[in-house]
C-alpha cells in the first residue's frame, strides 16, 4: 500500500476541506457535549475521547492533514484546564486529554502538568 493512500474501504480519498469539516464536527458534536455533560464520570469521558482520537487519526491518515489552526486552538483551550493539578480527573483521564489534544495536531507544552 502506498503511503498516504486512501482507506481501502473508502471510495475516494478524503479532501482537505472534507477533513476540516469532519474535525469541526468532532469538536462541535462530540467534544463540546462531552465537556458540557457534568453527570459523566471519567470512564465515560475516556470512552468518548478514545472514539474522538480514533476518528481524528483516521481523518489525518485519509486526507494527510491535521485540524486547522482555529480548531486546534479551540480543542486546546477547552481541554487544557483538565490537565491542571487541581482538576479531579485521574491519571488515565489526563493521559487521554493529552492524546485528544495531540490528535487534533496541537501540542501540550509541559508533559508534567
Amino acid at each position: 500500500m502506498n503511503r498516504g493512500s486512501a482507506d481501502p474501504w473508502a471510495r475516494e480519498k478524503m479532501t482537505r476541506s472534507d477533513a476540516q469539516r469532519r474535525y469541526q464536527n468532532l469538536l462541535q458534536y462530540q467534544l463540546r457535549p462531552m465537556l458540557a455533560n457534568r453527570s459523566m464520570d471519567d470512564e465515560a469521558r475516556i470512552g468518548i475521547m478514545k472514539r474522538i482520537v480514533r476518528e481524528a487519526s483516521r481523518f489525518k491518515y485519509e486526507a494527510g492533514v491535521v485540524a486547522g489552526t482555529g480548531i486546534r486552538e479551540d480543542v486546546y483551550d477547552l481541554l487544557i484546564r483538565h490537565l491542571s493539578p487541581d482538576h479531579p480527573g485521574g491519571e488515565e483521564y489526563k493521559d487521554w486529554v493529552k492524546r485528544t489534544i495531540r490528535a487534533f495536531g496541537a501540542s501540550v507544552e509541559a508533559d508534567d502538568m
